[in-house]
């Protein structure tokens, strides 16, 4: 690094001590280009990825309510067959039935 004296040309220029294409303004401006590119890839990943997080989130959470729902509907069947309704009977009878046959 230093001062380089051209003689053939007859002037002096600054030696950066590497490729010059990659010194000086020009360089800085890619490795900042660089830098602003790198980040924005970093969060587009992760903003991706929480979009990801939260939707399997919210499948399992419906998925869960559903069972809930299901749950709530089988015990309140139950109540009004044992309060002697035949609808709900019928219905439970048939519900039980038909696990019978898939299992």
């Amino acid at each position: 690094m230093g001062i380089v004296d051209n003689e053939q040309n007859g002037f002096e220029w600054i030696d950066h001590g590497g490729d010059s294409r990659w010194s000086g303004i020009p360089y800085r401006r890619f490795r900042g280009l660089q830098l602003h590119l790198c980040v924005w890839l970093k969060l587009k990943r992760a903003t991706l990825l929480i979009w990801f997080l939260s939707d399997l989130g919210l499948n399992l959470e419906r998925e869960g309510l559903g069972q809930r729902r299901r749950k709530l509907r089988e015990e309140e069947e139950e109540k009004e067959v044992k309060r002697g309704s035949d609808t709900a009977g019928d219905r439970l009878w048939r519900r039980r039935t038909v696990r019978k046959e898939i299992m």
